[in-house]
């Protein structure tokens, strides 16, 4: 995604530029608000709020597993049933998997529903 859109909006930008030099002053503060998200300013961005983390990873019946995360607790500013908790696991690719909380705790109980819970599964075996 970012390999073709980065340089697109580059490319973009130029020709606007060339175009018409008014363009300017609505995307370079937008350009400027981009690249301060994807930096680690003040340690309060989007990517400073991912954690790497281990995680042990158990069979507690047929279709459900356990995931108990070593690592910082989980914090959240809003209330219980609200928080999301995005997985990743190496082993089964690059992709995210999104988990509703229902409380701070270490562990995540998971049923195996999806395709990628599924691979999870049999991970866990």
């Amino acid at each position: 995604f970012y390999v073709v859109h980065v340089p697109a909006a580059a490319f973009f930008i130029v020709l606007g530029a060339v175009h018409e030099f008014q363009m300017m002053v609505f995307v370079v503060p937008g350009v400027f608000a981009y690249f301060l998200d994807r930096t680690d300013f003040l340690n309060r961005t989007a990517t400073s709020r991912f954690h790497h983390v281990t995680a042990r990873v158990r069979l507690m019946t047929a279709d459900w597993v356990r995931v108990d995360v070593a690592g910082p607790s989980l914090r959240s500013e809003a209330a219980y049933g609200t928080q999301f908790l995005y997985l990743r696991v190496p082993a089964l690719g690059g992709e995210s998997h999104a988990f509703s909380l229902a409380a701070r705790c270490p562990s995540i109980v998971i049923k195996a529903n999806g395709d990628w819970t599924r691979r999870l599964h049999e991970l866990a075996q």
